[in-house]
């Protein structure tokens, strides 16, 4: 059986990074029903080595040069691997060097880009990540010159487009429960929002919040509008700040990253859940979000923006909106749900998910590109 390891940087112990590890194990799980795969991440300042599914070496990268002893670490399981599938966390002279070596030991790669472009995902005034592009900047063209198969779900303006394997995100559907349908009494008077995730600008949640707003001061208003933020990341304070500037604290709730029951009841109490509406700040058109895939898969209607491939028009149950500054038209949120909570929705869009967005489906052109390349 070939041998396969994933190989992904970031620290996935970190809270703001529960999507993202979701998202690696449940593809880990697909490629082991093919391969013989092992898992390489950090967690908390140590590089974890997963081997079915259990931590079989742990080793402690320190706090000064973590990507240089990160790397060095992982050559040593250059001799245990056949392929190696990366999560790219961007260039720098340790990772070529870790790719030219892996090379040079005949080991195919491929390399997954979870966003593209992503520059416009860091934060410009902060030095630290400003040097870090730069040094990817210098070090980026190299990649061509070791990598098979590259995988990106926005390959627009991508400098190795004859190498590229076009991906839309997906989701383990089976992780997660569908969601109870609330009792229709009440659902006259009130309709609740709901958004998860790494809270960032281009999510785009002050476009609901303004809506909100717009939304209360035309008067005569029949349905109660409530928002439920759920998550962390570096735009709640700003929203936070919104929210009280806008006097909707009564209406707009935060809390702080949930998982199992508790983020399952949250999905339960809630109406229509709201996926990205800010990618147009990220400078991109196509959207592929881990989110929406989950909404589908729990079965919640959701509005979001952006051409995502895998929700096309008639797919009834999203509600795409414009991807510009526009506030959100709460009352077409309403229009929307109500248009469709007389339907089955939760099942249809759960036998959705199975049938277009699992990531057994999803992951089949890269297991077969991979057993054709060893």
């Amino acid at each position: 059986m070939l041998r396969l390891v994933y190989i992904c940087r970031a620290d996935l112990a970190r809270k703001n990074l529960l999507g993202v590890k979701k998202k690696i194990f449940s593809q880990v799980r697909v490629f082991k029903e093919h391969f013989d795969t092992t898992l390489v991440c950090v967690e908390n300042k140590y590089l974890t080595v997963f081997k079915n599914e259990e931590k079989a070496k742990i080793y402690y990268l320190g706090c000064i040069n973590k990507r240089k002893r990160f790397y060095k670490k992982v050559c040593s399981l250059l001799d245990e691997s056949d392929v190696l599938y990366i999560r790219y966390a961007y260039s720098d002279p340790y990772f070529i060097s870790f790719l030219k070596l892996a090379k040079q030991r005949d080991k195919r790669i491929l390399l997954e880009f979870p966003t593209f472009p992503y520059i416009f995902e860091n934060k410009f005034n902060n030095i630290k990540y400003v040097v870090i592009l730069l040094i990817d900047r210098i070090y980026f063209k190299k990649l061509s010159d070791y990598c098979d198969y590259f995988i990106a779900y926005n390959d627009s303006g991508f400098s190795f487009k004859e190498k590229c394997i076009k991906l839309e995100n997906g989701i383990d559907v089976q992780s997660v429960p569908i969601k109870k349908r609330k009792s229709d009494a009440g659902q006259e008077e009130s309709l609740d929002l709901i958004a998860i995730g790494n809270i960032s600008f281009w999510h785009g949640l002050d476009r609901v919040i303004k809506g909100m707003k717009d939304y209360y001061m035309s008067g005569n208003k029949k349905i109660n509008v409530n928002f439920k933020i759920i998550g962390e990341g570096d735009e709640v304070l700003n929203l936070r700040r919104l929210v009280e500037r806008l006097d909707l604290s009564r209406c707009v709730k935060f809390y702080a990253t949930l998982e199992g029951l508790a983020l399952d009841k949250m999905f339960d109490d809630s109406d229509i859940a709201i996926g990205g509406l800010g990618i147009h700040r990220k400078k991109v058109k196509k959207a592929s979000s881990l989110k929406t895939r989950e909404y589908c898969a729990r079965g919640i209607p959701f509005v979001d923006s952006g051409d995502d491939e895998d929700f096309p028009e008639r797919f009834k149950f999203r509600l795409r909106i414009s991807s510009d500054e526009e506030n959100v038209d709460i009352d077409r949120i309403i229009r929307f749900f109500h248009s469709i909570r007389k339907t089955d929705y939760g099942k249809e869009m759960r036998d959705y998910a199975f049938c277009n967005l699992d990531w057994k489906i999803k992951l089949s052109p890269i297991i077969e590109k991979i057993k054709s390349i060893c």
